[in-house]
């Protein structure tokens, strides 16, 4: 945006130590807001409206420009605003009191000591504000799903045909997706594309509209057949997503998929979203989410002060921080018709934000502001800042990102991401992942063109690991943890074929089924371990922070699962305090012996598989019958199916081998 001539030219430059420009901004800046104009605004007179970020109290900015690009707030409903609302504790009492102020609830958690999403509007946010337990209020940030442009292919890179043609499926594995929404279900599901579709009548669950979940859910379909499929939306707040992500756990999910990222979600830190991925992991749910196409959209700099002038004031020099030329803005480009909406993040933790930081964006002049966001941090606060830009326009237009310092330590990292732009200057070449993809416990997948003739290069836009977090104590956390295949055909109007870390992602956890289809007492950890060891190694030597462990072999990570062990199973069916039918305890015991029986010659054991899985059939025939019939109540049923599907699983597996 500019040189680092201009920025010394208004007396102080952040790379000359001999004039002490650091030293002199941290001491002005510790001591006092250093007000800077129109941009710096004064963010409040009290401390009621310090909890309020002040672009909840105004209008957007008119842009100066006739170019068109202006601020395109997702958070906005005519007068209603999605809101954040920091408080002291979720009680039913505290609760009951925003709802009587005029705050409509969508969700609460403990997160960050209490967080509350919610809509309201203008007229309630002093009464809101003016709450002893309310600490701050936000705006929401979109989502944003992992989808990029798009090609064709199909599954056969991952060797799952091959999975397939063994007998293994997916069968007896609930699977739970969590995206935009499933408008084409019923188009894809008449042309024989997906079975039938779950979404769960718990209110944590729904389906929102758009159509990249139903494109989600073939990818896992084509893979794994046999698994049984439920669906969520994710909301609009990570913290919704999150109430979604137990909603699907509570509905009976062994595996989870999604492919979205919420700009404030914490970068330095796990969120309600991440919180909510490592618990239903710690349930015994094997969690897969998509990297994320950050790589050439994300920036992390240790912040570099230097004082610019009216009407910006002390800004970042993103050129002297990188090393260069000082540069007081980021440029993006924004393509015709797109827009980006762009999070600047610093190490600070959530409701404990102390320095202020506010993001700006300028097209042509400083003076030329497009859009801002200017939340108050005195301490109670969180650490985030998000603008969204929209180009209505025909042509790209290029404008800059300007983080300007208000109050407070300068010493201080911050990290930008601008999500769906064209181009970004600035960009660093690791540690573009946050939110729910970086728990250990959690699988994010990197995205491989199915195209690629080597299939061993990770796609331009797939997030680079690691994921460094520094609340609640610092840890390096080495991510991705492997790589599949994006460029995969679909019949989803939009997504007949589409690249994204949203198609590799559904593949990992399509694959995640089959193996639990083969032993469902795998532990996530175990699926993960397996994924990991049998990966096949690409990019850098060994683990790599692009693809991770490698790309994922469907094949290798099923046939390194090994057998259900029958000796651990009960010696005997049970039916819910019900007499069940004798055929179906006969077949169980029939099927256990066989297969904890020594091994004979390969021909007799397999003979006495073979008679085991005849009398198991049979046993399962009449438990349909008698439940068809009313002669066998529901739950002795359901129990005796479990119960025989297990141990039939083991016969399948022995006579594979």
């Amino acid at each position: 945006m500019g040189t680092r001539e201009q920025i010394a030219d208004t007396g102080c430059a952040p790379a000359d130590p001999a004039r002490g420009c650091t030293a002199v901004l941290a001491a002005l800046l510790l001591a006092s807001p250093l007000l800077a104009g129109p941009v710096a605004a004064e963010h409040g007179p009290d401390p009621v409206s310090h909890k309020v970020a002040r672009e909840l109290r105004h209008a957007p900015p008119v842009p100066r420009t006739r170019a068109g690009v202006g601020p395109a707030d997702a958070w906005r409903r005519g007068d209603r605003m999605h809101v954040y609302v920091r408080v002291t504790g979720v009680d039913p009492g505290t609760l009951e009191t925003l709802r009587r102020r005029g705050l409509e609830i969508v969700t609460a958690s403990d997160a960050f000591g209490g967080l509350v999403d919610g809509w309201t509007d203008v007229a309630t946010l002093d009464a809101l504000a003016d709450l002893p337990a309310v600490t701050m209020i936000r705006p929401v940030a979109p989502p944003i799903t992992q989808a990029g442009a798009v090609v064709s292919a199909g599954d056969a890179g991952l060797g799952a045909d091959a999975v397939r043609a063994a007998g293994w499926t997916g069968a007896g594995v609930v699977l739970g997706l969590i995206s935009d929404g499933i408008d084409s279900l019923a188009r894809s599901q008449a042309a024989g594309e997906l079975p039938a579709v779950t979404v769960p009548s718990d209110p944590r669950c729904n389906a929102f509209g758009g159509d990249e979940g139903t494109a989600m859910l073939e990818i896992v379909h084509d893979v794994a057949p046999g698994a049984a499929l439920l669906f969520g939306s994710f909301g609009q707040s990570g913290a919704q997503m999150g109430e979604t992500v137990r909603c699907l756990a509570d509905a009976g999910a062994r595996v989870i998929v999604d492919d979205v990222t919420f700009p404030d979600e914490p970068f330095f830190q796990d969120g309600p979203l991440a919180n909510a991925a490592r618990e239903v992991v710690g349930r015994g749910v094997s969690y897969h989410t998509s990297a994320g196409n950050r790589r050439r959209e994300f920036m992390e700099h240790a912040l570099a002060p230097a004082f610019y002038g009216p009407p910006l004031g002390v800004i970042h020099d993103f050129g002297a921080a990188a090393g260069g030329p000082g540069d007081p803005g980021n440029e993006i480009r924004l393509a015709p018709g797109g827009g980006a909406t762009c999070a600047l993040q610093w190490d600070e933790p959530f409701g404990g934000a102390g320095t202020d930081l506010d993001l700006v964006v300028v097209q042509g002049s400083a003076a030329n502001v497009i859009a801002q966001s200017t939340n108050p941090q005195t301490g109670t606060q969180d650490p985030v800042e998000v603008v969204s830009i929209g180009n209505p326009t025909s042509t790209e237009q290029v404008v800059s990102l300007v983080v300007t310092l208000f109050s407070g330590n300068p010493a201080r990292t911050i990290r930008l991401v601008c999500f769906r732009s064209v181009h970004m200057e600035h960009v660093s070449l690791e540690g573009a992942i946050y939110g729910q993809q970086s728990p250990p416990e959690v699988v994010a997948v990197a995205s491989i063109d199915v195209a690629d003739p080597g299939h061993d290069t990770i796609e331009a836009e797939s997030s680079p690991g690691p994921a460094t977090i520094r609340f609640p104590a610092f840890e390096i956390r080495e991510k991705p943890d492997l790589a599949s295949f994006d460029g995969v055909a679909t019949s989803v109007p939009g997504f007949e074929t589409f690249f994204g870390t949203s198609a590799a992602a559904p593949h990992a956890g399509a694959v995640a089924a089959l193996m639990l289809g083969k032993n469902p007492t795998l532990s996530p950890a175990q699926v993960k371990q397996l994924m990991q060891a049998t990966a096949v190694d690409i990019e850098a030597p060994g683990f790599d922070r692009l693809s991770g462990a490698g790309r994922l072999d469907a094949r290798a990570a099923v046939g390194a699962v090994p057998c259900l062990d029958a000796a651990a199973l009960p010696a005997q069916a049970t039916c819910a305090g019900e007499r069940p039918p004798k055929p179906a305890t006969a077949g169980y015991r029939a099927a256990r012996a066989s297969l904890v029986a020594p091994v004979k010659s390969a021909r007799k054991t397999a003979k006495r598989l073979t008679a085991a899985g005849r009398r198991l059939a049979k046993g399962l025939r009449i438990v349909d019958k008698k439940s068809a019939r009313g002669a066998l109540g529901a739950g002795c049923a359901a129990e005796l199916r479990a119960q025989l599907s297990l141990v039939g699983r083991a016969l399948v597996c022995r006579l594979a081998g």
